[in-house]
């Protein structure tokens, strides 16, 4: 995979898009007063804010997955249930 050109490039800029999405969402003070909200935690504090990410390299299809009260885009391929 490395021999592709451009694949370095593009690992570098995807893993540094990683890093500022995690940072702005640490600095978001709407998300941190929705971590502190009373009503959000059922009062004991139970809720917070989190994220994840997986990188892969190869095919992968696109959709929303879930029922008309929770939807999730997801990505379905071999390749990405390997990455996460």
């Amino acid at each position: 995979l490395a021999s592709l050109p451009g694949v370095n490039a593009f690992g570098d800029r995807a893993l540094l898009g990683l890093l500022k999405s995690f940072a702005g969402i640490n600095r978001a003070k709407s998300v941190k007063l929705w971590e502190r909200d009373y009503r959000v935690g059922g009062g004991v504090g139970a809720f917070s804010v989190g994220m994840s990410f997986g990188m892969h390299a190869g095919w992968a299809v696109e959709g929303a997955v879930g029922s008309s009260y929770k939807i999730d885009a997801t990505y379905l391929s071999p390749t990405v249930n390997m990455a996460s």
